[in-house]
């Protein structure tokens, strides 16, 4: 019997914490990208706006629901699969930015001045 059979508590904390990490890098990548293509500052956000939103919504919000289910999986009859709810999270919050970024594009010229 395995550690992850023994102990399916422990395993899926520890895989929502990795999760929470991955969440942090991901978030810190699309803000990276954001203001590589919309220029420095909120002011370089705000021409790009919607696109880092969806973005960071994209990559922050699977984690608490992944750790919902991680939970709920793990003191439930079906505690052998407490595991796939954080990798599944994990995909998507890497997978869901990546989608949204693919729209992101560089902003029009100021004009004038």
């Amino acid at each position: 019997m395995s550690f992850a059979q023994r102990h399916p508590g422990v395993v899926a904390a520890l895989l929502v914490c990795a999760h929470v990490v991955v969440a942090l890098a991901v978030a810190s990548c699309v803000l990276q990208l954001s203001l590589a293509v919309g220029g420095d500052g909120l002011f370089g956000l705000s021409r790009v706006w919607p696109v880092p939103q969806l973005a960071l919504l994209g990559a922050v919000l699977p984690v608490p629901l992944a750790a919902i289910a991680a939970f709920m999986l793990a003191f439930s009859r079906a505690r052998e699969r407490a595991w796939v709810a954080p990798v599944v999270g994990m995909v998507s919050t890497v997978l869901v930015p990546a989608i949204v970024l693919t729209f992101l594009h560089a902003p029009e010229p100021i004009r004038g001045g």
